[in-house]
């Protein structure tokens, strides 16, 4: 916390986006002086700060001192009017989107994923809960759902029980998975249905006795050795994902019931996870189960790519993170992939970060990578539709800005001599040789930017 309001205090928006994505951070805290990471950073005149905290959940009401301070001591108006506009009073529960997710497990919209009805005698009444969530956070509903077939609790008062039942799970729920020894198969559906068949009564009671209550498997295939890992989980969990969500609610057969009577599983649907491989499948169901956020830099460019399909924005988000944070260990060879990847996925983050990379190491790529250059500069170009002669291309735009801040190019007049001359120092000469290059570039395509 401190941390983020040094980085709150000096504008340092990166790592408040670090900080705030990477680490359970309540960004509503005050420190020992009575401010709030927002109110650090409205008072210090940092906009793009403060937007980015009232988007991630930060609070600021205007009726008490703390709020009426951050909005009227900001340093500039622009950063006033932004709380003003802003829906300043309503806290958006985007820090915390897995606590926000599973409360809304509560409302009617998502009774149809709701595997267990408690029945309360005294007046007839029922509530619609699911067991894996209510199993992990109470050893007393575990027992019963794992041993009664049908729970008649007349102690329990429905009006107390509305008060108190909440789905506050934020352990990590165990999510057992068996393993496929590799096989050599004809395709995904084929492999599937022949090992259900072989091995039914295995699954069963794989099923039967697992702890988690699965109401759906996924099988991810790992296609470097020609296997599958069967992952049991969870309709109500995996609705994050809008995907799912469009899945579950359609008229396809996976949005069919699980048939659960008397706990039999024997209908328990699989369906396929396009991952490639099951540590990948891993972290996203950890993000999806618990908001996982250490993504390792050797499977970041295909989570990036995993939850653009799935429309995962934070999991999205944190992958890119987890490359522009590894600079170091990514090779030259591979920065024009990573562009394109920032293309395909929208992320200008991640865009920003090849094009800089690109500009500092201008000279490698035209002597190494001419070609695939030239081929991506072309490309951006043609990003534009109904391209004319003299747009804008943004990634040569990018790279010309980087090189001014390689260089150190200033907008001032400390270069000109007193004779009104201009005087070139020798850092302003290779910043003018590499725009050169690119213009030699440019004149090649038969581009004009």
């Amino acid at each position: 916390f401190a941390q983020l309001c040094y980085a709150c205090r000096v504008g340092d928006l990166d790592q408040v986006e670090k900080l705030v994505s990477f680490h359970i951070i309540d960004i509503n805290k005050t420190d020992q002086w009575d401010n709030s990471p927002l109110t650090l950073a409205s008072l210090c005149g940092h906009y793009g700060v403060v937007r980015f905290l009232l988007n991630n959940g930060a609070v600021c009401d205007r009726d008490t001192f703390e709020g009426a301070r951050c909005i009227y001591g900001a340093l500039t108006d622009q950063i006033r009017d932004l709380l003003i506009d802003f829906n300043i009073s309503k806290s958006s529960e985007n820090v915390q989107p897995f606590a926000s997710h599973i409360s809304t497990l509560k409302s009617n919209k998502q009774t149809n994923l709701a595997d267990l009805t408690l029945i309360f005698n005294d007046n007839e009444k029922s509530i619609k809960v699911h067991k894996f969530l209510l199993s992990s956070r109470s050893s007393f509903f575990e027992s019963q759902i794992s041993n009664l077939y049908k729970l008649n609790q007349d102690s329990i008062n429905l009006s107390d029980f509305n008060q108190n039942f909440t789905y506050d799970i934020f352990n990590l729920i165990f999510l057992d998975y068996f393993y496929l020894k590799p096989i050599n198969p004809v395709n995904i559906n084929y492999l599937l249905n022949l090992y259900l068949k072989k091995n039914e009564n295995k699954n069963n009671d794989l099923i039967t006795n697992s702890n988690s209550f699965p109401d759906i498997i996924l099988a991810a295939p790992n296609y470097y050795n020609n296997s599958i890992t069967f992952f049991p989980a969870h309709k109500s969990i995996l609705i994050r994902s809008i995907i799912f969500q469009a899945m579950f609610n359609s008229s396809f057969k996976e949005s069919l019931t699980t048939t659960n009577d008397n706990y039999n599983h024997n209908n328990i649907q699989i369906i396929k996870f396009n991952v490639s491989n099951y540590q990948i499948a891993e972290l996203v169901l950890s993000h999806l189960y618990y908001d996982e956020s250490n993504i390792p830099i050797d499977f970041a460019s295909n989570i990036l790519l995993i939850a653009d399909f799935y429309f995962l924005d934070k999991l999205k988000n944190l992958a890119a993170i987890s490359i522009t944070n590894n600079d170091q260990t990514i090779h030259l060879d591979h920065l024009i992939n990573i562009l394109k990847l920032s293309w395909q996925t929208k992320i200008k983050r991640l865009e920003e970060f090849a094009a800089k990379i690109i500009a500092n190491n201008l000279d490698y790529f035209i002597e190494n990578h001419l070609t695939k250059f030239k081929q991506t500069i072309y490309q951006s170009a043609m990003r534009i539709k109904d391209r004319e002669e003299i747009d804008t291309i943004e990634l040569v735009d990018d790279i010309r800005y980087f090189l001014g801040k390689k260089y150190r190019v200033v907008a001032d007049f400390d270069f000109l001599t007193f004779n009104g001359k201009v005087d070139l120092n020798d850092d302003m000469k290779r910043h003018q040789n590499d725009l050169d290059k690119i213009s030699d570039i440019l004149k090649d395509l038969n581009l004009d930017a």
